[in-house]
């Protein structure tokens, strides 16, 4: 009944505690379809031992990778052979009743996708308070638009041919991934519900192995990832029928000011050299799209609060994007 995709790229020293949350299931009808992106460590030893002993792991390698999550994730898409589908990562966590849980809601709806909520954390399951908790009086397209993020990945349980109409997952985006697909699964006017469990079924690990990228390595992969993001939403939004096309396109402001916000943080922390910071900064406001989104007034703006790096006070960054996609 449900498919399970899980991109995997040098996780070999924590897939195997995502692929035991897989066998503690109390609901037993599912494939996992591992997807190793070019992974140079352990994995496929450490996948081979679950697809050696037990039939419902599938793996499939990446050709000419590393392709990304995005392109990794299609190829389980195109595969998933059950009515639901489910992503989660090679080093995240879901609790023994989640699948079941999610299958029993589904089951009793018409819903494209339905939403549960997730927990977080770093060494074991308990140790982060932060959680993914959808407001049903929120407007979750204009959220994602402005980098207000309200579900994470392994939120939904989503029909499987739904995804494939939405198209997948772009496959060359090195960042914003799951935001450029919720964005335009929304646009499609989905059916959808959100759950309301206090218990949270999936569980996201920021972990070390997440964060050991080089500051100006992830810095440097944002910025490249902004006009690809941009190009393809605007595009959905062009596309989108009976949608307010300017107003939409108005609350990608909060996406760019988010960049710009990463960016002085990262910079703030003494993590992101004063020229690497001055670079990409520079490369977010001399992009094309960028200029179009933001309007003259407040490129001037957001150049000027760069420079002074006010964006680094969290305030200031709410106010400005708040203001930005509400004049």
């Amino acid at each position: 009944m449900i498919s399970i995709v899980i991109p995997n790229h040098n996780k070999g020293g924590l897939i195997a505690e995502t692929l035991d949350s897989l066998l503690c299931q109390t609901f037993t009808d599912w494939e996992a379809i591992i997807v190793d992106d070019g992974s140079t460590d352990s994995s496929l030893s450490v996948i081979d031992s679950y697809t050696t002993s037990d039939g419902r792991f599938v793996l499939i390698r990446t050709e000419k990778g590393p392709v990304g999550g995005g392109a990794s994730r299609n190829q389980g898409i195109e595969i998933a052979s059950r009515r639901y589908l489910l992503f989660l990562d090679s080093d995240d966590l879901i609790t023994p009743t989640c699948l079941e849980n999610r299958l029993r809601e589904m089951e009793q709806s018409d819903d494209d996708f339905q939403l549960h909520p997730g927990g977080t954390f770093y060494e074991k399951i308990g140790d982060s308070a932060y959680d993914w908790r959808a407001s049903p009086s929120a407007d979750h397209l204009k959220q994602f638009l402005s980098h207000q993020l309200p579900w994470h990945t392994s939120s939904p349980l989503w029909r499987t041919d739904f995804v494939r109409r939405v198209g997948g997952f772009h496959p060359t985006l090195p960042r914003f991934q799951d935001v450029e697909l919720h964005i335009r699964a929304l646009l499609h006017r989905p059916k959808y519900s959100i759950q309301g469990s206090e218990v949270p079924d999936f569980h996201y690990r920021i972990s070390r192995e997440r964060t050991a990228i080089s500051p100006y390595g992830a810095a440097d992969r944002e910025v490249r990832a902004l006009p690809l993001f941009l190009a393809s939403i605007i595009r959905a939004i062009d596309e989108s029928p009976n949608a307010n096309q300017s107003e939409l396109k108005r609350w990608l402001r909060g996406t760019v000011t988010s960049v710009v916000y990463s960016l002085t943080v990262k910079h703030a922390k003494e993590s992101l050299e004063r020229a690497h910071y001055d670079e990409l900064i520079n490369r977010v406001l001399t992009q094309d799209l960028v200029g179009e989104i933001m309007g003259d007034y407040w490129m001037r703006l957001i150049s000027e609060f760069s420079r002074h790096r006010l964006f680094r006070f969290p305030g200031v960054h709410r106010l400005t994007r708040q203001a930005l996609i509400e004049f």
